[in-house]
């Protein structure tokens, strides 16, 4: 595989920045059988964080689709960290706001999914 500067990118997970991968192509090597292994201060790394209004992550729960929601969400998707707020939100049943790019609604909806999977 030939390198240039746009095969790399930080891993998700630890923020090594590393040649992309197939497999789990948002995690280096060390990371990418591992996702669940929490970094420090992961938070500090979101896109979310000081970014624009922190208003946006909190829309009203009738707002979903108007506002600057459609920007927040843009913005988690492009995170390095995505995956790590998600699974935090789920862990941890967050309520409210913008998790890993996902509304409550959806977050729950994925969470439901995760504990039938598991009852199977």
């Amino acid at each position: 595989m030939s390198s240039h500067p746009t095969d790399y990118k930080p891993c998700a997970r630890c923020g090594k920045v590393r040649v992309q991968h197939t497999a789990r192509p948002n995690y280096c090597r060390e990371c990418r059988d591992d996702t669940l292994r929490p970094i420090a201060n992961w938070m500090e790394h979101g896109n979310c964080n000081g970014a624009a209004n922190p208003e946006w992550w909190w829309p009203d729960s009738g707002d979903a689709d108007k506002g600057n929601t459609p920007m927040a969400l843009n913005l988690c998707g492009q995170c390095n960290v995505r995956d790590l707020c998600l699974e935090y939100a789920i862990q941890h049943k967050e309520r409210e706001g913008i998790w890993g790019g996902l509304l409550p609604a959806a977050r729950n909806a994925l969470a439901a999914a995760r504990r039938t999977r598991k009852a199977c």
